[in-house]
C-alpha cells in the first residue's frame, strides 16, 4: 500500500516537472520570436539612420538625399554586401512584398536582403521601412509633405512580421531622425 501512495508521488510530480518543462520550452521560443522582430525592426531604422550618416560626410549631398520620395514613403532598405552602399527601393509599398531572403557566399559567410536570386532561401521575416518627413512649421514638428522647405527630420517607422506556424506576428519601432549637421 505504502508503494502505491509513493509511486503515485513520483508520477505525479514527474508530470509536473514534464508540465514546466513544455511550457518553459514554448515561453524560450515565444521570447525569442519577440528579440528577433524587434532586432529586425531595429536594424531597419539603423540602415536608414546610415544612408543619413553617409549623406552627412558627402559635402556634395543633401542629408535626405535618398530618403525621401514625394510619391511614396514606404519601402525597403537594400544593402549591396560586396559595396556597402545602402539604398531605399520605394517600389514595395506591402509588408507581404517584403519578405527577407538568406543569402550564402562562397565564403561560407550569411547575410539578409530582399534579393530572392542567388538560391536565396526564403524566410519568413517580412520588414517594410515608413518615412515621413518632419517639419518645423508648427509646434511641435509635425509630419509634412516631402517637398517641403521646412524638413528638418524624418519619422522612421519600422514594420517587422513573422510567420509562425502560419500565425503572423507583427512588431513596429518608431524613431526620429534629424538634421543636426
Amino acid at each position: 500500500m505504502e508503494v502505491v501512495v509513493v509511486s503515485g508521488i513520483v508520477v505525479g510530480f514527474l508530470i509536473s516537472v514534464l508540465g514546466l518543462l513544455v511550457i518553459n520550452n514554448k515561453a524560450q521560443a515565444d521570447i525569442e520570436v519577440q528579440l528577433l522582430g524587434n532586432q529586425l525592426a531595429r536594424e531597419g531604422i539603423e540602415l536608414v539612420r546610415n544612408i543619413r550618416d553617409s549623406n552627412w560626410l558627402d559635402p556634395d549631398q543633401v542629408w535626405s538625399d535618398g530618403l525621401l520620395n514625394p510619391n511614396d514613403n514606404e519601402g525597403v532598405v537594400n544593402m549591396d554586401y560586396l559595396t556597402g552602399e545602402l539604398s531605399i527601393d520605394f517600389s514595395i509599398n506591402n509588408i507581404t512584398q517584403a519578405r527577407l531572403y538568406n543569402h550564402e557566399t562562397a565564403l561560407g559567410n550569411r547575410y539578409i536582403s530582399y534579393d530572392p536570386n542567388n538560391n536565396a532561401t526564403p524566410l519568413d521575416y517580412y520588414r517594410l521601412i515608413t518615412i515621413d518627413p518632419v517639419c518645423d512649421t508648427a509646434l511641435p514638428p509635425q509630419i509634412c509633405d516631402p517637398v517641403s522647405d521646412n524638413i528638418i527630420g524624418l519619422k522612421i517607422i519600422s514594420q517587422v512580421a513573422i510567420e509562425i506556424k502560419g500565425v503572423p506576428k507583427f512588431f513596429s519601432l518608431q524613431d526620429y531622425l534629424y538634421n543636426w549637421k
